[in-house]
């Protein structure tokens, strides 16, 4: 079991002879095998009610936890220990086949996004006319664009003005003790995340918002968000409330007369372009944070205006099919979980009645 953290409660069983050290997030438990089997009490502690119980027993610091003193003093009900391998037996059968709709469900889920993946990067560097005559780029991950297309850097794309990419203030320009509850609002990689400008509760004072003026955020700005979670991208489509980026977000503003924002938006966040040259760039296959200095030099492929408008307004289309589908997939695995877990409940609480003879016909 681990007993700390933020998958506290969660449980595991060891299936296999290899030696093994552990740590203090975890709790090894051995049942007495004359009184209880051991993949019994497996099912009983992966229960719904095993799991409130744990819940009851929770302390908080800087994360829940629950103590050995605790745990050990849970309960469990223990039927006859042949009636405990029956319900074991008929809950292996049971939630054997359950687990292998669940992968397939996951690994549908996983083919709808590879399909989406794909859908918008062909879009996006080869537009809808499958009979395009290409162009040679010169550039090794996009060789091909349609020959009417133009491939630019980022920076030529911006607007005109000083500071048409910048990222938040650093650290020292905005402190903890800087944020209170009312005044100009600071937009986090959370209002990003969750596409909702109009949550969180973090302000700065008026002072502060004229030292950290530079750093506003208009209408028709792109957010990025450049840390932790990389390459989030969010619109500002409205006046919003009035208010400076998070040190961890970069504002982004592009010249209109070339480029249609929705277009950008998918080609940011929907496919590896962006993040494969920076890679090159920082000589590294992971990420930690964009800079603005290197994503300024990135190559970004420009249909006609139009034509941007166009392949939006279909991805938009197509996605939401997609996604749609990616929903309905989502809800029927949150229904198995559900059902998983109110199966073994009833089982181990004796709701159903499992006895070895009934086993024994389940199994033949």
């Amino acid at each position: 079991m681990i007993k700390s953290g933020a998958t506290t409660g969660n449980i595991a069983q060891v299936t296999t002879d290899d030696e093994f050290n552990i740590w203090s997030p975890l709790a090894v438990i051995r049942t007495d095998s004359e009184l209880a089997y051991n993949r019994f009490v497996f099912y009983c502690m992966k229960s719904h009610n095993f799991r409130c119980s744990v819940e009851l027993g929770w302390s908080f610091g800087t994360q829940q936890n629950i103590g050995m003193g605790v745990i050990q003093n849970l309960f469990v009900t223990l039927p006859p220990r042949p009636e405990q391998k029956a319900i074991a037996a008929f809950l292996d059968e049971k939630t054997g086949k359950i687990d292998a709709l669940l992968e397939k469900l996951k690994r549908q889920k996983e083919l709808l996004t590879e399909k989406r993946t794909a859908l918008i990067t062909r879009a996006v560097t080869r537009g809808l006319n499958p009979n395009a005559p290409l162009k040679a780029t010169g550039i090794e991950w996009l060789p091909q664009v349609p020959e009417h297309w133009e491939v630019k850097r980022l920076k030529l794309l911006l607007k005109a003005l000083s500071g048409a990419i910048r990222t938040g203030p650093f650290g020292s320009q905005l402190k903890s003790s800087d944020i209170q509850n009312k005044g100009y609002k600071v937009y986090t990689q959370r209002n990003v995340i969750q596409r909702n400008l109009l949550s969180g509760d973090d302000y700065i004072s008026d002072a502060k918002f004229n030292e950290l003026k530079a750093f506003e955020i208009f209408k028709d700005d792109i957010l990025l968000t450049t840390r932790g979670t990389i390459g989030k991208c969010l619109h500002v489509d409205y006046d919003l409330e009035r208010g400076v980026l998070h040190p961890c977000l970069m504002r982004i503003q592009l010249n209109k007369k070339s480029c249609h924002y929705p277009f950008i938006i998918h080609l940011f966040e929907n496919t590896a372009i962006t993040l494969e040259q920076l890679r090159v760039k920082s000589n590294s296959t992971i990420i930690d944070v964009i800079y603005q200095d290197s994503l300024k030099e990135i190559f970004i492929p420009i249909p006609p205006l139009s034509e941007q408008k166009e392949i939006a307004e279909y991805l938009d289309t197509q996605t939401a099919k997609i996604d749609l589908l990616q929903s309905k997939t989502d809800k029927q695995i949150e229904l198995l979980k559900e059902y998983r877990t109110s199966l073994i409940t009833s089982a181990v609480t004796g709701q159903i009645k499992v006895t070895a003879n009934q086993q024994q016909r389940l199994s033949a």
